[in-house]
């Protein structure tokens, strides 16, 4: 009972950092499957004179589903090269587009927005983005975990997950919702001013 008891406290001694090890696995593996995505789009944008992946004339839509334009050109095999976990277990894809790549900046900036039912997308080129190591290209949008509430994100405000992003330089970082807000408060105005997803200002705009 003596050794059960000691193994028992030794594993349980463990766990935490076991969890941190897998955790920080998961997160090298993600910021490396970005970049590759960061670097096929990039492909893409030579080929399509600049211009971004745009599926959709919703900008939202579109940003989700940023990988069917590359998927129809043969730039990915499969879906699964493009999101292998959740499309896996039959989810919706966790990896997404910044919408900034698909829709006019100067509707991006406060008090110049419009509501979210009257954005359309805007076709937008690579060569627009000002600063292309600090505006985020392509990130996770949840982690798998279950999303609290109706309708919610992950992403943004209630659970700080350290998520993955890589850059639209080919770079990639993580950080919480708030890191890439330089610890200042967010602030949103019709879903518009979420890093990254939907940073201020769009492609003029940065993220860290």
């Amino acid at each position: 009972m003596v050794v059960i008891g000691i193994v028992a406290i030794l594993v349980g001694m463990m766990m935490p950092a076991l969890a941190g090890s897998i955790s920080q696995s998961r997160l090298t593996r993600d910021m490396s499957l970005l970049r590759s995505h960061a670097a096929t789009i990039a492909i893409y944008c030579n080929d399509r004179d600049g211009f971004f992946p745009l599926a959709h004339d919703d900008p939202w839509i579109a940003a989700q589903t940023w990988a069917e334009p590359l998927l129809d050109g043969g730039y990915f095999g499969t879906k699964h090269e493009t999101d292998p976990d959740v499309l896996r277990r039959g989810k919706h894809p966790s990896i997404a587009m910044s919408m900034c790549m698909v829709y006019d900046a100067a509707l991006m900036r406060p008090g110049h927005t419009v509501p979210v039912e009257q954005q359309r997308t805007t076709p937008v080129r690579d060569t627009q983005v000002l600063f292309p190591s600090l505006k985020g290209l392509v990130f996770k949008v949840h982690n798998g975990s279950p999303i609290p509430g109706e309708g919610g994100s992950q992403f943004c405000c209630f659970e700080l997950w350290r998520f993955p992003a890589a850059m639209s330089d080919g770079s990639s970082t993580a950080g919480t919702y708030l890191d890439f807000h330089s610890g200042l408060p967010p602030y949103v105005e019709n879903e518009i001013g979420m890093p990254v997803y939907s940073t201020w200002y769009g492609v003029r705009g940065m993220d860290r």
